[in-house]
């Protein structure tokens, strides 16, 4: 090494790391070279097996921000299947609706045909004809005698002058 200007520098790096031999080498046993080399691959192994465990750990274990989005998340689910529960005993109860009113529709058809068959059966036309031939004296008019009017598509008929003759 040389001096120059308060600086020392390294004139020659190769020959400082080079091998030395002979009395100028350090004197080791080699007891404490194996010592010290199982010492380190030691001490290296038990680094390498808590880097290990503590990233087993570490993606074990969930951070706020994943919790908070799971959390979110749960509630989501459980929001949308409260929601589709009721909607679906909605339906069902409408369907349920449905069908009961549909059922006593067809009740309320029948009942009407009931009552038709009821009211048509009750009226004698023979009975109506006797009465109003023999005990009312009326006539069927003939083709001479009906006046037949034009109506526009209203039900009442208009009587315009009085014709009795």
């Amino acid at each position: 090494m040389a001096v120059r200007n308060g600086y020392t520098m390294n004139i020659n790096r190769h020959a400082q790391r080079s091998f030395v031999t002979g009395s100028a080498a350090p004197a080791f046993e080699p007891e404490k070279i194996r010592e010290a080399k199982k010492e380190y691959i030691e001490r290296t192994q038990r680094i390498v097996e808590e880097r290990a465990v503590s990233k087993r750990l570490s993606a074990r274990s969930f951070t706020k921000k994943q919790i908070a989005v799971f959390v979110l998340c749960t509630f989501a689910v459980l929001a949308i299947a409260s929601y589709y529960l009721v909607t679906a005993a909605n339906v069902r109860r409408m369907q349920q609706k449905v069908e009961s009113l549909r059922m006593e529709y067809n009740l309320l058809l029948k009942e009407n045909e009931l009552t038709r068959d009821q009211i048509e059966a009750a009226v004698d036309y023979a009975e109506v004809y006797r009465v109003a031939v023999e005990e009312l004296h009326m006539q069927t008019p003939e083709k001479n005698q009906m006046i037949v009017y034009d109506r526009p598509g209203t039900e009442y008929v208009i009587k315009f002058a009085d014709t009795a003759e």
